[in-house]
């Protein structure tokens, strides 16, 4: 039977089309023989070329780059198996009174073989669906910066197998990519935004910012009331920091840090600049002191010559030094290769660079001696810290009353070295010498370090002084002062000989004048994250508990869902 279907055109070669319709065994055979040669006998396809495009076999590279240079676009390839099922459908064109249409003239729906094994369903684009849950998980893994295939493997752990996850690793790059590319236009209003609402509720949250002519952010500075209360209380010395410059933006990250109770890094404020420039510095300062009401003491940086300008700019009654780390990383460019080699050389330049006992004076003489004698004249987590204060007891190494007492007001961190220097006094300080008038004993004490210094005990105010100068540099007395109170039967460390600086967090004092405790140091933002992180652990902790009973399981499933409804529903009205 001859069947007349659409008029068409290729090239002008050919117009008009037929088909015979007609019983076959091999109807797939048969149609592909009868297109091979039909279309072969217009001139439309070379017979090799059809038959390679029929059996979709798979196009060299060569032919690849060919058509890549003749303009044709290269589509990703699919894999297709193909298994000699009958089922088919076919359709006929029709028209009546001058409507065209079609009409299905014959359809066989037995398949030979399963859509797709069960095992298999899951990987199918119609069982992929990335729900709620799996947007916020993948967006908190992302933001602890884990890669999409850690993060399926925790969610097939959570979830209880790869069935059940209901997506692949695939799903979950291209949602963190499509996070990515929707925050990549407006990120910094999101940054903004988010800083604004934690504005909102906390006045002692502060930020500004600066735009440059074409909107662009130039400038960001920012701090809480935590790192307030953290300037107020260790900000007498501030490290500044300039070398953090990876982002995307290339903008540098700018932290104000310093040290608290415990000898740990703490932060002070941060910001970011867009260069290192004496402008950009001179801002983040003038913003920090403004936000602090009070300039630090003593401010630590690298050799930054726009750094320095700033500092001498805003920070005027700020003493400012050069941090060691950066003088040391510079000395293989300031000095000869043949000193770096000498023995020499390292021990005088050591004995002057990192002595704590010259003075200002004594150290440009003895700098001055190293410069001449080698002629280089010419070369160019707080808060568990003070858990543990206010749970541990330390372990004490004496019976002496005073390191007891000190046990009490010292941080761990500090007692430790406070410790070290109580045991080297009762342990290995000797008198090398002593004379005494009606108001002063004057000793001269050795150490375990072979050293030598003298200690002066006035008697009139019990007062002490001496040589060694640990507690003007580090804020805690040496062994030689605690080898005396051991000989003179002190039971308790005077209180003008510890500094506040190092006592625990209740007995801490504030460096910088007052500052109001009733300030919320945290936010709304801070609360909705940990009634969040509550709601979390219960479901998480009654499933575990549910999980072996399926009635007791659907039961808790389905009160969730009744719960979830309602709570739609009030939020709708």
């Amino acid at each position: 039977m001859l069947k007349k279907l659409i008029s068409c055109t290729v090239e002008g070669k050919v117009k008009e089309s037929f088909a015979i319709v007609k019983k076959s065994e091999d109807p797939l055979g048969n149609f592909r023989r009868s297109m091979v040669d039909m279309i072969v006998e217009k001139q439309m396809l070379e017979k090799k070329d059809l038959e390679q495009l029929l059996e979709g076999s798979k196009r060299s590279n060569k032919e690849d780059e060919v058509n890549a240079r003749s303009g044709f676009t290269i589509k990703r390839r699919r894999l297709s198996k193909r298994c000699g099922c009958k089922a088919s459908i076919s359709f006929k064109f029709f028209s009546e009174a001058g409507i065209p249409g079609y009409i299905i003239q014959e359809f066989n729906e037995v398949h030979y073989h399963y859509m797709v094994e069960s095992e298999h369903q899951q990987f199918m684009t119609l069982n992929r669906k990335l729900d709620d849950v799996h947007h916020k998980f993948i967006l908190d893994y992302s933001k602890a910066n884990i890669g999409p295939t850690l993060t399926f493997k925790v969610l097939k752990e959570i979830l209880g197998g790869f069935e059940l996850v209901r997506c692949n690793v695939g799903d979950i790059r291209n949602t963190s990519r499509d996070i990515k590319a929707y925050a990549n236009s407006c990120d910094v209003q999101m940054v903004l935004d988010d800083m604004a609402k934690k504005k909102e509720p906390s006045d002692a949250f502060t930020y500004h910012y600066e735009v440059n002519a074409a909107n662009q952010l130039v400038a960001l500075f920012w701090c809480d009331g935590l790192i307030k209360r953290n300037w107020h209380m260790f900000g007498d010395i501030v490290a500044f920091d300039s070398t953090y410059n990876t982002n995307r933006y290339c903008m540098i990250f700018t932290p104000f840090t310093g040290k608290d109770n415990h000898g740990k890094s703490v932060t002070f404020a941060a910001g970011l600049v867009c260069n290192e420039k004496t402008g950009a510095f001179g801002w983040l300062f003038k913003h920090f002191v403004e936000c602090m009401g009070v300039a630090p003491k003593m401010i630590v940086t690298d050799q930054d010559l726009g750094m320095r300008s700033a500092i001498q700019e805003v920070l005027v009654g700020t003493q400012h030094r050069w941090c060691m780390w950066h003088i040391m990383h510079k000395l293989a460019s300031k000095v000869p290769g043949r000193l770096l080699r000498d023995e020499d050389f390292k021990k005088e330049f050591n004995a002057c660079d990192w002595s704590d006992l010259l003075e200002p004076d004594e150290f440009e003489e003895e700098c001055n001696g190293v410069i001449e004698h080698y002629e280089l004249e010419d070369r160019n987590a707080r808060t568990k810290l003070d858990y543990n204060d206010a749970t541990a007891v330390p372990i004490l190494a004496t019976k002496l009353a005073f390191e007891k007492h000190a046990a009490t007001i010292y941080t761990d961190s500090m007692f430790r070295k406070i410790q070290e220097e109580i045991v080297d006094g009762n342990d290995r300080c000797r008198v090398l010498g002593f004379s005494s008038t009606d108001m002063v004993d004057t000793y001269k004490l050795g150490d375990s370090r072979r050293n030598s210094y003298s200690v002066r005990h006035d008697k009139t105010d019990d007062s002490y002084s001496y040589d060694c100068k640990l507690f003007g540099r580090q804020g805690y007395l040496c062994c030689h002062i605690f080898f005396l109170f051991r000989n003179n039967e002190v039971k308790k460390i005077p209180e003008k000989y510890y500094d506040s600086r190092w006592m625990k967090t209740p007995l801490s004092k504030v460096v910088h004048g007052l500052f109001g405790v009733t300030v919320d140091t945290r936010s709304t933002v801070d609360d909705r994250q940990t009634v969040s992180n509550k709601g979390i652990s219960f479901f998480y902790g009654f499933l575990r508990r549910i999980e072996t009973d399926i009635d007791v399981l659907r039961a808790f499933v389905g009160g969730l869902e009744e719960l979830g409804n309602e709570y739609v529903h009030y939020s709708t009205e």
